[in-house]
């Protein structure tokens, strides 16, 4: 009987793993992949998306055929409970998902989503081709955050 792995997130990591996974090491496992939404957005790639180089269709990996492509399936919620005693994760839509193995891999939510109103975030990253073309049209868009995505931002927005 195969192993399942459960991979909590659509980041990076996971999606790289996926990719990089040989078939051979994949035959005793059975793998899903748990996101809540059916789109990885690549993060170096937002301020081309806001700069208005990239399409969102250019900056994103749909899930659920990258899964199958890489022999894994694909489930479309968020865990919102996670029993590791019992080896299970609830998600948000009420499934149930048993795991022999589980990775999370959520991303980042930013603490200032609570700013106010007219206030739109980068995270999650789901909400990123939203907040673009919010951002776009503006009347004075501030963008708040010096690290280099903000930077790359506002400059993208001045550009």
């Amino acid at each position: 009987m195969p192993k399942r792995l459960l991979l909590v997130g659509a980041g990076h990591a996971h999606l790289t793993m996926i990719r990089d996974w040989s078939d051979a090491d994949k035959k005793d496992t059975e793998w899903i992949l748990l996101s809540p939404g059916p789109y990885h957005y690549y993060s170096g790639m937002f301020s081309g998306l806001m700069e208005g180089l990239y399409e969102k269709e250019d900056v994103r990996v749909e899930l659920g055929p990258f899964c199958r492509r890489h022999g894994g399936s694909f489930l479309e919620g968020a865990a919102v409970k996670i029993d590791y005693r019992k080896k299970q994760v609830q998600t948000d839509r009420g499934d149930i998902l048993y795991f022999d193995a589980a990775s999370i891999n959520i991303g980042a939510k930013t603490a200032g989503a609570s700013a106010g109103p007219g206030a739109h975030v980068l995270k999650p990253a789901l909400e990123v081709p939203d907040t673009v073309e919010r951002m776009r049209f503006a009347e004075r868009p501030a963008v708040i955050g010096s690290g280099y995505g903000g930077v790359e931002m506002a400059l993208s927005l001045q550009a």
